[in-house]
């Protein structure tokens, strides 16, 4: 996260590939939520987060605002190389050309 924030992108999104996910289970479709911080604001640890409270300045924390999405999600914005099955769980993706899309 940290290198697309020093390229100069402002946010990214974030999704399970299924052809990496184990063969034995089929999680394309699932929800799921990344947290590297489960104790809420990483700016006033151990207590709330509310206006007047003092908040410890962590030049570590990213400003690149990141989304997790589906896998369904990702398909509408992406073309699939291979004509597959709509079933198929790995299917190789490839931006659209950019003339015909807005982002």
């Amino acid at each position: 996260i940290s290198l697309l924030e020093e390229a100069g992108f402002k946010g990214a999104l974030l999704y399970i590939d299924p052809c990496n996910l184990p063969k034995f289970q089929n999680l394309s479709n699932k929800a799921f939520m990344v947290s590297l911080n489960s104790g809420g604001d990483p700016s006033t640890p151990g207590y709330s987060s509310i206006d007047g409270s003092y908040k410890q300045h962590r030049s570590n924390l990213t400003s690149l605002l990141v989304q997790t999405i589906s896998v369904t999600l990702v398909r509408k914005l992406f073309i699939s190389l291979e004509e597959t099955g709509e079933n198929e769980v790995c299917q190789p993706l490839r931006l659209p050309s950019a003339g015909n899309t807005l982002f």
